[in-house]
Formats: structure tokens, sequence, C-alpha cells
């Protein structure tokens, strides 16, 4: 049984035949999925497929090109949300995907760090992991993480080197894996992945974006993150249902699944 960890599915890309999407997945072993929040419009829609399909869980944030509309009122709103949704079944499982991005810097490294420590407070005081975007902005975000000790918490699709994968893993987060660990100049991440203490990988798809290198070129899915697994088990050396249970205990524990 595989979970792909971090999927879009609330996206346009998804709407002409989200049931196909589905039913791939389903008959590729993927038995959960996580959809992710990073504006205002996912946020709803990752609640109204959390309400509608029970192998479906929601993690509520704002990305870091959204970072303006992050204040007080809205984390009051996400808090809500999150203690209502725990009476009601726990498909709110983490809050993400939250962090900075340094690459095209749409809003000023201040707004992001602001924005960001606000999501952060409301993960701790809800008590959910955070699911971190981090590009160009490592150092800052580890840095920031620091002052939040006790926080659970992911660099999601992980393309950094091992130095810095290691300062992650010290700190008792994880790292997540995508379908770039397939691609044939992407020769760091395996490096990363095979220096990784088994127990913290995740694997997603980030779906509808990076779909491995046997389906590049189209659009990614839920059912590709089989082929994610695939290669770490390459890259581990493992058998596959060894992977498969410890991954699948990865995250379980991680988002309380």
């Amino acid at each position: 049984m595989f979970i792909d960890t971090h999927a879009h599915l609330t996206f346009p890309e998804f709407e002409p035949d989200l049931e196909q999407v589905i039913d791939r997945a389903k008959k590729a072993g993927v038995e959960k999925i996580i959809n992710i929040g990073c504006d205002l419009k996912s946020c709803s829609g990752v609640l109204e497929l959390s309400a509608k399909y029970g192998f479906m869980y929601s993690a509520l944030g704002m990305h870091p090109y959204e970072t303006k509309l992050v204040d007080e009122t809205l984390m009051s709103k996400f808090f809500e949300q999150a203690q209502a949704d725990k009476k009601q079944g726990k498909k709110i499982v983490a809050i993400g995907e939250i962090g900075l991005d340094y690459f095209k810097a749409q809003t000023s490294h201040e707004e992001q760090v602001r924005a960001f420590k606000l999501q952060l407070e409301l993960a701790k005081n809800l008590d959910l992991p955070v699911i971190i975007h981090a590009r160009d902005s490592e150092i800052d975000v580890l840095q920031i993480l620091q002052d939040f000790k006790g926080l659970r918490f992911v660099f999601h699709c992980y393309t950094g080197n091992v130095d810095f994968a290691k300062q992650i893993w010290e700190r008792g987060g994880m790292t997540s894996f995508t379908g770039i660990s397939t691609y044939p100049k992407a020769q760091n991440v395996r490096d990363t992945i095979f220096a990784a203490p088994i127990d913290r990988i995740m694997i997603e798809t980030d779906c509808p974006f990076l779909a491995p290198q046997a389906f590049r070129g189209q659009r990614n899915e839920p059912a590709f993150v089989v082929e994610v697994a695939k290669e770490i088990q390459k890259i581990k050396g493992l058998d596959m249902s060894t992977l498969e249970v410890q991954l699948q205990k990865n995250s379980e524990e991680f988002f309380g699944i």
C-alpha cells in the first residue's frame, strides 16, 4: 500500500477525469492521498475532497506566493476549521504547504517570513505537522524552524544536497521525494536518498507536476508515486515489500492517519 503524501487534485488539470485518476491510483496500490492547500481556493477544495472520499486527507496552508493573504483572521479561520475537523473524523492532517520561496520573489523576504511564522504558530497550536516549501531559502527555513522545537516537519519535493539533508534529519525532520528522483540528471537527489535513514523518507507526486521519467511530459497523478518507490527501492537495495511497509509507517506516523 502506497501513500501519495503531496497531491494537488483540486487543480484544474484534474477536472475532466478525476474519477478515472482515482481509479488508476487505487489499481496501482495507492490507498491514501493527502491533498495540499496552497491558496484560498485550493484550501476550500481539499476539504471538499476529504469530505467526499474516505481515503483522502487535507493540508491547509498558504504558499509563499500567497503570503499577503496570511493574517490573524485567516489563521483563526483555519484554527476553527481544524478544531471542528477533530470532532468530525480528523481529515485535516497538516499545515502546508508553507515556507519561503526566494527563486522568483513575488513577495518580499520579510513578508514571506512573517506569513511563514504565523502559519508555524498555527501548526504548533493545533499540534499538526508542517509541509515545507523551500526554494533557494533552505537555510532561512531551517533557522526559523529552530524557534518551533517539537514541531514535526517535512521538506517536500526535496532536491537539496546530502549535507543539508543531514541537518534536516538531525533535527527530526523528514524529506519527501518526487519523480525528480527518476530523472537522469538528478544524481544529487539519488545520492540523498542513498544517504537517508529509511525512517526519514516519504514519497509524493506533487501532481500535476513532476511526472516520473517514464511519464515525463505528461500530467502527473497519484498512481505514478509507485515509480518513486521503485526508484528508492533500487537505490536502497531493499525488497519492495519491506520498503512499502516502511514508507507507509513513516507517512502514517507523521500525519497521524
